[in-house]
């Protein structure tokens, strides 16, 4: 038998793999030419930002700023040659220039020069969430969107606190999406987090979905991980063997036509055959059908 720890969660993106859209100036979104969960290409267009009187106002005064810098500069080099500046005064006047400078082009930098600001993509990506509406109006350095690289995807699982100890990293591990059980992608564990989840109560394990699958497997799908721990023998019935009260699992086992309840612990299942271990012994008769009927030390008679 193959030992294994089952446990389930979503596909979403890498997270180093995710890009913040942060917006330069203020303004009032235009267009808004993509939604959350569209796919968008390296340089697609993907939002327009007007900018407010007050951005415009802001790098008017910058570039006159400069302009009187120059000028202030211009002045304390001629007074200087006149003997009527110090050296430092042209040195202030010169920082001075350079300060109101640098002003201008972080303005530039941010179109501030334009009447509007256009959001393009930075990669291949899909829109995991838009933080923009028509008419909204914005501010400097708002979070706009954020982008997520396509081909960068990772399964979020939450693993029993008791299965903790026995998954390594590295662990390999089959992924399979809840509703298409006809797709398996083998991979490794990659991160396991070192605290419980408040919300699940479960512990976040994190698995790399290889690119050559990424492509085909879509973001916030619900995932089954089924993670490959140690082979080992064991003796093992069908599933439909095992029934449960109150005082734990039990089979009946046959032995002269009588039936015989006997408690059993559960192992791992494979391929609708469950480890078992208990007072049984390999080549046992044990009941696999109608035994919801039977009691202990009950007569039965073959099925015909």
């Amino acid at each position: 038998m193959n030992e294994h720890v089952i446990a389930y969660g979503i596909l979403q993106p890498r997270p180093d793999k995710v890009l913040t859209l942060s917006l330069s100036s203020s303004g009032t979104v235009g267009q808004v030419w993509i939604q959350a969960g569209q796919r968008v290409k390296k340089g697609e267009q993907l939002a327009e930002i007007i900018l407010s009187p007050e951005a415009k106002m802001q790098y008017l005064q910058a570039t006159n700023a400069v302009e009187y810098a120059l000028q202030q500069l211009k002045r304390s080099k001629r007074m200087f040659e006149e003997k009527l500046a110090t050296k430092a005064d042209v040195e202030n006047a010169t920082k001075n220039l350079n300060d109101n400078q640098s002003t201008l082009n972080a303005l530039l930098e941010r179109n501030s020069d334009q009447p509007q600001e256009i959001l393009f993509s930075p990669i291949d990506g899909i829109v995991t969430q838009l933080n923009l509406v028509q008419g909204q109006r914005v501010q400097p350095n708002d979070n706009a969107m954020l982008i997520a690289s396509e081909n960068h995807i990772v399964a979020r699982v939450g693993i029993e606190p008791e299965d903790i100890n026995r998954i390594e990293p590295n662990t390999s591990v089959t992924i399979t999406p809840v509703f298409d059980d006809s797709v398996h992608v083998n991979s490794n564990i990659t991160v396991i987090n070192a605290m419980v989840n408040p919300s699940t109560r479960l512990i976040d394990a994190l698995i790399d979905i290889p690119i050559s699958h990424a492509k085909n497997l879509v973001l916030g799908t619900s995932i089954v991980a089924n993670f490959n721990l140690a082979i080992y023998k064991s003796l093992a019935v069908p599933n439909t063997a095992i029934l449960n009260d109150a005082n734990g699992y039990f089979i009946f086992t046959l032995k002269d036509k009588i039936a015989h309840k006997i408690y059993i612990k559960k192992g791992s299942e494979q391929s609708n055959l469950i480890a078992i271990s208990g007072d049984i012994n390999a080549g046992e008769k044990v009941v696999i059908l109608g035994n919801y009927i039977l009691e202990d030390g009950m007569l039965t008679r073959d099925a015909k």
